[in-house]
């Protein structure tokens, strides 16, 4: 009985003590307060920014891909619910799954495509998605397919401004001739060509030697949307990056040069002249040794006459390892006077012909249609008059007569004259001689009739 009176009297104690009841009113008002607010308070609202969209797959007959430009791909989306239920903690973007639809997809080209949203399975469903914004995105579905395409190369600054004064630009060259491209089938038939646009920047300037550039990709379709669906497959920015490379030549005067072919052994080039005789030539700085002059052509001995001989050599720009700055001019004039000099008509002797690339056991013999009866030769006075039938050389290359084509061919015979002890002479013009080839069986049947 004690114990019970003393339990009674400490729970009086408590309700009459002031502090007691004090704190007690505080904790059962914050109880009431939370539970009022967690069942009655109003809904809120919060906005989930930079959801990724999900686009859905067409028909599988229709073989689409669905292209979509990347910044399209993210939406907003509001939700609506209890505060403890859609603060950051409790609700991300994990939980709501964002889906464009392409069920009515039957063509290809740009499309503009209902979004709708829904909660994971994985999240708590305690409250309502409300809006998406935006509320559509724009797709293009078509085939994807893989291209090869030329590449051009621009270069985005003035270049009438971009070198020291002296030099000057080629073309530019693009670090690939071709590329890969892949997208949508209907853009990419309307795709020439694929550009490495470059610029250099303005306190690399003047250019006074040949630079390489980063270079941007950029395709010129119909609209410029279409781009953003395309892929360069070749160009990788660490291993193979796209790159435009400005040459940077500069330019001098140089005397014109021709050189002589056929000169007989130990013979001095002779005098020329040459008209233009100096050219303006634009050539890689690097190389400035390397042009001294400018050699255009080549003047055939066989061709010089003892007389002032006059050629015109056309310029083949694709030869010249030089371009020249004056670009309207085609060709060059060559004046070689060869008037000192004295010529003669002379003969062959059939012992001095020999016939090259024989076949064996075939017997080569020269027709008498008087192609080489005479042969002129031109030299100083007191060479020519030296020179006889034992000093003229003739070759004939008869590798193209055979017995399965035909057994009689006019061919071109190389004479020259073969004695080395007469100095600075040369045969004049062209020769060409009937050659006839039968087997050994033949000849023997030919010299017995």
């Amino acid at each position: 009985m004690k114990n019970k009176k003393s339990d009674k009297s400490f729970f009086n104690s408590l309700f009459y003590n002031d502090k007691f009841l004090a704190v007690l009113c505080v904790v059962v008002a914050v109880l009431l307060w939370a539970t009022v607010k967690i069942n009655y308070s109003a809904d809120t609202v919060r906005v989930l920014n930079d959801l990724k969209v999900t686009v859905g797959e067409t028909a599988e007959e229709l073989d689409f891909t669905a292209f979509v430009d990347n910044d399209d791909l993210f939406v907003d989306v509001e939700v609506t619910g209890k505060a403890y239920n859609i603060n950051a903690h409790a609700l991300t973007k994990d939980d709501i799954i964002v889906e464009a639809s392409s069920t009515f997809i039957d063509s290809a080209g740009y499309k503009v495509v209902s979004l709708t949203a829904r909660v994971a399975e994985t999240a708590a469903s305690d409250f309502e998605i409300t809006k998406i914004t935006p509320s559509t995105i724009t797709v293009y579905y078509d085939r994807k397919v893989t291209d090869t395409f030329n590449v051009v190369a621009r270069v985005g600054n003035d270049l009438s401004k971009v070198v020291k004064e002296g030099y000057t630009v080629g073309k530019a060259v693009p670090s690939m001739n071709t590329v890969e491209v892949t997208g949508p089938a209907t853009i990419l038939s309307g795709l020439e060509n694929v550009y490495f646009d470059a610029t250099i920047d303005e306190k690399n300037l003047p250019l006074t030697s040949s630079v390489e550039l980063p270079a941007q990709i950029s395709y010129p379709v119909g609209r410029s949307n279409d781009s953003k669906f395309l892929v360069c497959n070749s160009v990788n920015s660490e291993t193979n990056p796209a790159t435009v490379t400005l040459p940077v030549f500069t330019t001098k005067t140089v005397p014109v040069t021709v050189k002589f072919i056929n000169m007989p052994e130990g013979m001095t080039a002779p005098e020329y002249q040459i008209t233009p005789s100096e050219v303006e030539i634009i050539y890689n700085p690097k190389d400035e040794q390397k042009y001294a002059e400018l050699s255009v052509g080549a003047v055939d001995f066989k061709k010089l006459d003892n007389k002032v001989n006059t050629f015109t050599v056309d310029i083949d720009s694709e030869k010249l390892a030089v371009r020249l700055t004056d670009k309207e001019l085609t060709s060059f004039t060559v004046s070689v006077d060869m008037s000192d000099y004295t010529k003669t008509s002379v003969s062959y002797s059939a012992a001095n012909v020999i016939f090259l690339n024989k076949q064996e056991n075939m017997v080569y013999s020269l027709g008498t249609d008087g192609s080489l009866d005479t042969i002129t030769v031109i030299g100083p006075k007191k060479n020519v008059q030296k020179i006889t039938s034992d000093d003229i050389s003739v070759e004939i290359n008869v590798s193209a007569l055979n017995m399965s084509s035909s057994n009689s061919q006019m061919l071109p015979a190389n004479v020259t004259v073969g004695n080395t002890k007469i100095k600075n002479c040369w045969v004049y013009g062209d020769y060409k001689a009937y050659v006839t080839v039968m087997t050994e069986a033949e000849a023997e049947a030919v010299t017995d009739s």
